[in-house]
């Protein structure tokens, strides 16, 4: 009997890999076998990092790294409004200063929904190193060779094949000030 290999065609492999596995290896098992190959999405472009991860990550992680994020240095908390809820949420990010504003990596890609909802607002709050700032103008940007990042984190960024990153500029005073960032206090 002809084994059915249609679906082969999700994964990065050359066919005749997968025609020299053992019979009995399932879908499942397969994609443990490939983990980087089951990592494109059906428009053959590769996602930065797996789905199940991110959602493991925001049911469970995110909660954890909400509470330190916000004051250690790489990392940062984004304020963010949703789309269609209004509602605002709170997500932990990489984050890295610029001479005018914010570098965020984008581990999970530009579809991620704080990206998504970032993009859409023009606009969101900083939560980092224990102060908070507003930022402005998101913009989504792509640097294979990733020299924006320091270089334990350009390490891990090519590990997982995130290639693109989201600049924010800082939002200025207004314009009789002479204060280069407008900062929000934190309150909490």
């Amino acid at each position: 009997m002809e084994r059915d290999f249609a679906w082969a065609s999700r994964f990065r492999r050359p066919l005749e890999d997968y025609k020299r596995l053992p019979e009995k290896v399932g879908r499942v098992a397969l994609r443990r076998l490939c983990p980087l190959d089951a990592r494109s999405d059906h428009s053959g472009s590769k996602l930065p990092a797996p789905r199940s991860i991110a959602r493991f990550n925001r049911r469970f992680t995110n909660k954890l790294t909400l509470k330190v994020a916000g004051y250690l240095p790489g990392f940062a908390i984004v304020s963010h409004v949703g789309r269609k809820s209004g509602r605002t949420y709170r997500t932990p990010v990489n984050a890295f200063r610029t001479n005018d504003g914010y570098i965020i990596a984008l581990t999970y890609g530009s579809e991620s929904d704080w990206a998504k909802n970032v993009l859409a607002a023009g606009q969101c709050e900083l939560q980092t190193r224990g102060r908070r700032v507003r930022l402005i103008s998101p913009r989504i940007q792509t640097d294979k060779s990733k020299s924006w990042a320091p270089l334990p984190v350009r390490l891990i960024l090519g590990l997982i094949d995130a290639p693109q990153y989201m600049r924010l500029s800082l939002e200025r005073a207004s314009l009789g000030s002479t204060a280069p960032e407008k900062e929000v206090r934190n309150t909490l």
